[in-house]
């Protein structure tokens, strides 16, 4: 059995060797244990450093280049191995668990499973801030929160991967604008492959493996506030574009804090937990400043996927 890997990747030039290293090394413990192989793609979408450089050593990786985005990137990828199991899709900024693969392969042998993908692990950040280490424990601890059923995708394994192109989504027009860029169509894979899954298959059809990956998070406000937008705009643009998948959300999507955690972490874990709080709401202010900006006082069009710089430097110590 052929399973296709596609390697995400846009000027990931310090974190790439290390995320292909992970994975192939990854690829032969689950060759090891099953009947199974694996084609490694990288998809360089719109990459202008040198991660094709640093990734040629990995001879055994095959390097595409792309242009349009992630959701862009996929498609082509799906395209190509149409005929696959599943396929499994990575972001060239992380660093897989030996046993990663393997486990999220042995859960797709699983028929009802769609999905499969594995915890995530922050790792220490490389600022000695305070912000820097109030983001670090809020994703060390899953933000203290209830669990939401969405899968993270960084690393994941799908049947049938499918999203919709731009054209073939009815447009609630009248809600468009230079903010929401609804035309568009969808730019993140993870928030709408999870709502679509869910609401088609249910809970039990999106498998949490017992294995890890580990990724650098925000450490900066800037970075913190970018990823906050990336979020919260793509969250209200699927809620336009697909309607009746709102429920789905706010029944599988949404998460609530348990301050009980917090407190059982100490007083310092608590300050720092707060201290993120105070930040998340300036987060919140920024983001309705910007979409007043936006709507009423200019024509240009507000840009949601600029690089979060701290997750593009050289991995620190698992």
């Amino acid at each position: 059995m052929l399973i296709p890997v596609c390697i995400n990747a846009k000027n990931e030039e310090h974190t790439i060797e290390g995320t292909l290293r992970t994975l192939i090394a990854a690829t032969e413990v689950c060759k090891s244990k099953m009947d199974i192989s694996f084609k490694l793609v990288l998809m360089l979408d719109d990459s202008t450093d040198n991660t094709a450089l640093r990734a040629q050593p990995f001879t055994n990786v095959e390097q595409v280049r792309c242009s349009g985005g992630l959701v862009a990137a996929q498609r082509l990828f799906a395209q190509r191995f149409k005929s696959a199991p599943y396929l499994i899709f990575c972001d060239g900024d992380i660093l897989i668990g030996p046993d990663t693969i393997w486990k999220m392969a042995n859960s797709m042998e699983t028929s009802h499973v769609q999905v499969a993908y594995p915890e995530k692990i922050a790792l220490q950040p490389s600022r000695k801030s305070l912000l820097a280490r109030s983001l670090y424990y809020y994703n060390r601890n899953n933000g203290y929160q209830t669990k939401r059923h969405y899968f993270n995708g960084q690393l994941f394994a799908i049947r049938n991967w499918h999203i919709p192109l731009p054209h073939e989504i009815p447009k609630p027009l009248a809600r468009d604008n230079n903010y929401l860029r609804l035309h568009e169509g969808i730019r993140c894979d993870d928030i709408y492959l999870s709502r679509d899954i869910l609401h088609r298959f249910g809970v039990e059809s999106i498998a949490l493996v017992d294995a890890k990956i580990h990724y650098q998070p925000p450490e900066t406000f800037r970075g913190m506030y970018r990823k906050y937008q990336r979020m919260v705009l793509e969250i209200r643009r699927l809620h336009h574009l697909f309607p009746e998948m709102v429920s789905t959300h706010s029944t599988h999507g949404k998460r609530k804090v348990v301050w009980s955690q917090v407190f059982e972490h100490g007083l310092a874990a608590t300050l720092l937990y707060i201290h993120f709080l105070l930040h998340l709401t300036g987060c919140k202010y920024l983001l309705l400043l910007e979409e007043f900006w936006y709507k009423h006082l200019t024509t240009t069009e507000c840009k949601t996927w600029k690089p979060i710089l701290e997750t593009k430097q050289p991995f620190s110590p698992v």
